[in-house]
Protein backbone atom coordinates (compact mmCIF):
# COMPACT_ATOMS: atom_id res chain seq x y z
CA UNK A 1 0.00 0.00 0.00
CA UNK A 2 1.66 3.45 -0.95
CA UNK A 3 1.14 6.26 1.76
CA UNK A 4 0.53 9.63 1.70
CA UNK A 5 4.04 10.93 1.22
CA UNK A 6 4.46 8.44 -0.84
CA UNK A 7 1.88 9.93 -3.07
CA UNK A 8 3.04 13.32 -2.49
CA UNK A 9 6.46 12.36 -3.32
CA UNK A 10 4.69 10.76 -7.27
CA UNK A 11 2.62 14.35 -7.58
CA UNK A 12 5.70 16.62 -6.90
CA UNK A 13 8.05 14.65 -9.27
CA UNK A 14 5.52 14.93 -12.15
CA UNK A 15 4.89 18.57 -11.44
CA UNK A 16 8.92 19.06 -11.23
CA UNK A 17 9.48 17.06 -14.63
CA UNK A 18 6.49 18.70 -16.38
CA UNK A 19 7.89 21.47 -19.39
CA UNK A 20 5.08 23.84 -18.46
CA UNK A 21 4.76 24.36 -14.80
CA UNK A 22 6.81 26.19 -12.60
CA UNK A 23 5.81 25.25 -9.28
CA UNK A 24 4.31 22.64 -7.08
CA UNK A 25 2.36 23.28 -3.58
CA UNK A 26 0.39 21.01 -1.05
CA UNK A 27 -2.10 22.55 1.51
CA UNK A 28 -5.37 23.72 1.80
CA UNK A 29 -7.22 25.86 -1.49
CA UNK A 30 -6.68 29.03 0.28
CA UNK A 31 -2.85 28.47 1.14
CA UNK A 32 -2.60 28.50 -2.97
CA UNK A 33 -2.04 32.29 -3.34
CA UNK A 34 -1.19 32.83 0.97
CA UNK A 35 1.87 34.02 -0.13
CA UNK A 36 1.90 36.05 -3.28
CA UNK A 37 5.39 36.67 -3.65
CA UNK A 38 6.72 32.90 -3.24
CA UNK A 39 4.44 31.43 -6.27
CA UNK A 40 5.93 30.93 -9.44
CA UNK A 41 3.05 29.86 -11.98
CA UNK A 42 2.19 28.45 -13.79
CA UNK A 43 1.50 25.81 -10.54
CA UNK A 44 0.19 22.51 -10.05
CA UNK A 45 -1.77 22.72 -6.13
CA UNK A 46 -2.40 19.61 -4.45
CA UNK A 47 -5.24 19.72 -1.87
CA UNK A 48 -5.35 16.40 0.22
CA UNK A 49 -9.54 15.42 0.61
CA UNK A 50 -11.27 13.11 3.01
CA UNK A 51 -10.04 9.31 2.36
CA UNK A 52 -12.34 6.45 2.72
CA UNK A 53 -12.21 3.17 3.62
CA UNK A 54 -14.36 0.51 2.17
CA UNK A 55 -14.69 -2.53 3.23
CA UNK A 56 -10.84 -3.66 1.83
CA UNK A 57 -10.23 -0.87 0.00
CA UNK A 58 -8.72 2.65 0.82
CA UNK A 59 -9.87 5.40 -1.66
CA UNK A 60 -7.53 8.77 -1.36
CA UNK A 61 -9.13 11.49 -2.30
CA UNK A 62 -7.41 14.62 -4.61
CA UNK A 63 -7.86 17.61 -5.47
CA UNK A 64 -5.58 19.25 -7.86
CA UNK A 65 -5.41 23.08 -9.05
CA UNK A 66 -3.76 23.75 -12.14
CA UNK A 67 -3.91 27.32 -12.29
CA UNK A 68 -1.90 30.58 -14.05
CA UNK A 69 -2.01 34.14 -13.92
CA UNK A 70 -4.33 35.71 -16.52
CA UNK A 71 -3.26 39.69 -17.64
CA UNK A 72 -5.62 42.29 -16.31
CA UNK A 73 -7.11 42.70 -19.65
CA UNK A 74 -7.69 39.10 -19.51
CA UNK A 75 -6.29 38.71 -23.24
CA UNK A 76 -4.92 35.23 -22.36
CA UNK A 77 -7.88 34.08 -20.66
CA UNK A 78 -8.69 30.98 -23.05
CA UNK A 79 -5.24 30.54 -23.78
CA UNK A 80 -4.57 30.02 -19.74
CA UNK A 81 -7.51 27.71 -19.66
CA UNK A 82 -6.40 25.91 -22.75
CA UNK A 83 -3.06 24.82 -21.48
CA UNK A 84 -4.26 24.36 -17.79
CA UNK A 85 -7.13 21.98 -18.55
CA UNK A 86 -4.29 19.70 -21.04
CA UNK A 87 -2.12 19.77 -18.20
CA UNK A 88 -4.42 18.27 -15.84
CA UNK A 89 -5.31 15.51 -18.69
CA UNK A 90 -1.33 15.12 -18.48
CA UNK A 91 -1.53 14.30 -14.79
CA UNK A 92 -4.21 11.76 -15.54
CA UNK A 93 -2.22 10.18 -18.35
CA UNK A 94 0.86 9.96 -16.32
CA UNK A 95 -1.27 8.19 -13.16
CA UNK A 96 -2.65 6.27 -15.60
CA UNK A 97 0.58 4.99 -17.15
CA UNK A 98 3.29 5.45 -14.59
CA UNK A 99 5.59 3.35 -13.04
CA UNK A 100 5.70 5.13 -9.78
CA UNK A 101 2.03 3.83 -9.34
CA UNK A 102 2.41 0.03 -8.10
CA UNK A 103 0.34 -2.46 -9.25
CA UNK A 104 -2.09 -3.01 -6.70
CA UNK A 105 -3.11 0.47 -7.14
CA UNK A 106 -6.40 1.58 -9.15
CA UNK A 107 -6.59 5.48 -9.82
CA UNK A 108 -10.40 5.51 -10.55
CA UNK A 109 -11.02 6.92 -14.16
CA UNK A 110 -14.11 9.02 -13.46
CA UNK A 111 -12.43 12.30 -12.50
CA UNK A 112 -14.23 15.45 -12.47
CA UNK A 113 -12.40 18.79 -14.35
CA UNK A 114 -14.04 22.33 -13.60
CA UNK A 115 -12.65 25.49 -15.07
CA UNK A 116 -12.62 28.60 -12.51
CA UNK A 117 -11.43 32.59 -13.52
CA UNK A 118 -10.54 35.43 -12.21
CA UNK A 119 -9.93 33.74 -8.85
CA UNK A 120 -7.64 34.02 -5.93
CA UNK A 121 -5.66 37.52 -5.61
CA UNK A 122 -3.33 36.46 -8.22
CA UNK A 123 -6.14 36.66 -10.28
CA UNK A 124 -5.71 33.28 -11.33
CA UNK A 125 -7.74 30.73 -14.49
CA UNK A 126 -7.45 27.32 -14.76
CA UNK A 127 -8.99 23.89 -13.62
CA UNK A 128 -9.49 21.86 -10.87
CA UNK A 129 -9.10 18.33 -11.15
CA UNK A 130 -10.24 15.66 -8.66
CA UNK A 131 -8.85 12.12 -8.34
CA UNK A 132 -9.29 9.33 -6.14
CA UNK A 133 -6.80 6.42 -6.11
CA UNK A 134 -8.13 3.15 -4.88
CA UNK A 135 -5.91 0.41 -3.31
CA UNK A 136 -6.42 -2.08 -1.05
CA UNK A 137 -6.26 -2.45 2.85
CA UNK A 138 -5.64 -5.08 5.03
CA UNK A 139 -6.48 -5.08 8.40
CA UNK A 140 -2.96 -6.31 9.82
CA UNK A 141 -3.09 -5.41 13.66
CA UNK A 142 0.33 -6.92 14.06
CA UNK A 143 1.42 -4.15 11.87
CA UNK A 144 0.91 -1.41 14.40
CA UNK A 145 3.39 -0.27 16.50
CA UNK A 146 2.10 -0.90 19.79
CA UNK A 147 3.29 -3.11 22.26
Amino acid sequence: MQTLNQHISIFNNFATSHKQINSFGVGELWELTEKNGDRVYSIMWMVIEPHNVAGNELIDNYTFVFADIVRPDESNENEVLSDEKQKALDLLSFLRFSDEINSATNIIKASNLTPFTEKFEDCLAGWILTVQIKQAFTYNYCDAPIN
